[in-house]
């Protein structure tokens, strides 16, 4: 596989690996059972000092992460680093938190990928999975020309797919059976290697039928690693234009950084046009092209009657005020007045004031926010007294600060988005939104504002979205919050990293106080039918755009 047709810079030669080459390149270092014990005092610190969510996983599972810390540290001696590092990887995942993983700095970015990608389509009673995308451009798969999107697939290494599904779910993060298994699902195809071990096969053999032929067929397709990058319009410092990114970048974040992974490597792989654009020159003169990577805005039409579609593909963005400027744009110039569907399926999250912002379009009525506590602990209480007061986590400390006397599991719960630019444009039309299970962190938050702002309808793939609901802390911004305290953070060796939930979000108006944390939000079920995941181009999910234009029609 090569990237060389590019129009915009490509991806550098070693960007592209097989699984034996990654191996060798970026092996795991060696660790010392002191440097075992040192991570191990590290997730310690995190989860019994600063966690938000450890009630509610010891109620839900009734699992106990740092007693299976200190169990683990007992097994140093009994495990080689890859053991210890699965272990941990497993343990953690344990939480069922996508929000809270521990990662190995190296492979940050890389994600291991096989040439195509499964859909589900039907109901729990009836199940179907087709092949939805392939890379035209693998050596394999031009070698079988009955392999392409609408492919039943049968087999994986042999085993029946619906098992071999049930069986990647069982190991992935989700407190939601329907979020583990839509990740599962994803995760046969691509993962990201931030928070994950290498596939352990180097090969998957696949049976499928092609809808031309009764009889099998076989296709054998290799693992290969990729980095995909980031879009410029999210990176710091390069906002379009030459703008500073805001003061919320470094902070006030809800994402999944190994689904952004995917959903970056998703696009490489099967539309490398767009894909080059991100990495071309940022700077364009509409605002909307220049966060292409985060929104599509288009007219579709249902029969003969148009209707808007805005995708927002993700809130990994930098800089707020941008990003509403972007979306107001796009809204106002490519999609009709009279009705419009939002769709988030898939969206990992981002920066939580770019989510909940986005709201104020949809609707003439104040919003308001989801809001944040953390738990009320010695750590989180000297934390914002002290090292955070320079942010505006001291917010928080009054409340921490008399939880003892008052026996509070948590702070006060403060909104994070508050002072906002007026939109200066709102949608005149009915909306409606389109989420899934894999709609997460911050696609969470916006869903919950939607709902518990009464913005409109929404059709769920699926029951509920993913259920993550958390602001979340980087390695870097946790030591630094720690760094001047009584209690630093224990020295993590090099190579290793996290990120951990920092605090908890709640929904408002009349789900107030109700924790989004493996919950999710709800709304009206739709699952996908045969002809929305077998249809490619502007006729896929069209049953889908049916139903949603239909709902549309009954809120004019």
């Amino acid at each position: 596989m090569t990237y060389d047709n590019l129009t915009a810079p490509a991806v550098a030669a070693d960007r592209d690996l097989s699984l034996a080459e990654f191996e060798q390149k970026f092996p795991l270092q060696e660790l010392s059972g002191a440097k075992r014990s040192d991570i191990i005092d590290v997730w310690i610190y995190l989860l019994d000092g600063l966690y938000p969510h450890l009630p509610l996983k010891r109620a839900m599972y009734g699992y106990d992460p740092v007693r299976a810390l200190e169990h683990l540290r007992s097994q140093i001696p009994a495990l080689t680093t890859v053991e210890f590092h699965r272990e941990l990887i497993n343990l953690i995942n344990r939480l069922r938190d996508k929000h809270t993983q521990c990662t190995h700095e190296p492979w940050k970015g890389w994600v291991a990928t096989l040439p195509f990608l499964v859909e589900e389509y039907g109901g729990p009673e009836h199940r179907g999975y087709v092949v939805s995308k392939v890379d035209d451009d693998d050596e394999t798969v031009k070698k079988h020309p009955g392999f392409r999107r609408g492919a039943e697939v049968l087999l994986w290494n042999g085993v029946p797919f619906d098992r071999v599904l049930d069986l990647y779910a069982e190991r992935e993060a989700g407190g939601r059976a329907e979020a583990r298994r839509a990740r599962g699902l994803e995760t046969l195809t691509v993962r990201s290697l931030r928070s994950r071990p290498l596939p352990d096969e180097q090969f998957v053999l696949l049976h499928y039928k092609d809808g031309q032929s009764e009889k099998p067929q076989t296709i054998t397709l290799k693992w290969r690693i990729i980095t995909p990058g980031r879009a410029l319009t999210a990176r710091q410092g390069s906002t379009p234009g030459g703008g500073t990114p805001s003061n919320h970048s470094a902070m006030y974040r809800a994402v999944s950084r190994s689904a952004e992974d995917v959903r970056r490597a998703k696009k490489l792989l099967f539309n490398r046009k767009l894909w080059a654009a991100d990495h071309g020159n940022a700077a364009h003169t509409h605002r909307a092209a220049a966060f292409q990577d985060f929104l599509t805005a288009e007219t579709r039409y249902v029969g003969d009657k148009p209707v808007g579609y805005l995708r927002v593909w993700s809130f990994d963005v930098d800089d707020d005020d941008q990003f509403i400027e972007a979306a107001t744009a796009a809204i106002r110039d490519e999609v009709p007045p009279d009705g419009l569907i939002v769709d988030l399926r898939d969206n990992p999250g981002g920066l939580i004031p770019a989510a909940e912002r986005l709201l104020e379009l949809f609707t003439p009525n104040p919003i308001t926010p989801t809001r944040f506590a953390f738990r009320a602990t010695p750590l989180t209480r000297e934390l914002t007294a002290t090292t955070l007061d320079r942010t505006e986590f001291r917010r928080w400390a009054p409340s921490l600060a008399s939880a003892p006397s008052t026996g509070e599991l948590y702070s006060s719960h403060l909104a994070v988005t508050r002072s906002t630019k007026p939109p200066g444009y709102r949608y005149p039309g009915p909306v409606v939104l389109v989420v899934n299970a894999k709609t997460y962190s911050a696609g969470d938050l916006f869903t919950a504002g939607w709902v518990d702002n009464r913005i409109g309808p929404v059709v769920c793939v699926g029951d509920a979205t993913g259920g993550g609901g958390a602001e979340v802390w980087s390695k870097w911004l946790t030591y630094n919050a720690a760094a001047f305290s009584d209690h630093p953070l224990p020295p993590l060796p090099e190579g290793f990293g996290f990120t951990v939930a920092a605090m908890r979000a709640v929904r408002s108006g009349p789900s107030e106080g109700v924790v989004i944390e493996d919950n999710g939000i709800s709304g009206e079920p739709y699952f996908m039918t045969e002809r929305d995941v077998r249809e490619s181009g502007r006729d896929a999910n069209r049953d889908l755009i049916q139903h949603c234009a239909d709902v549309l029609a009954l809120n004019r």
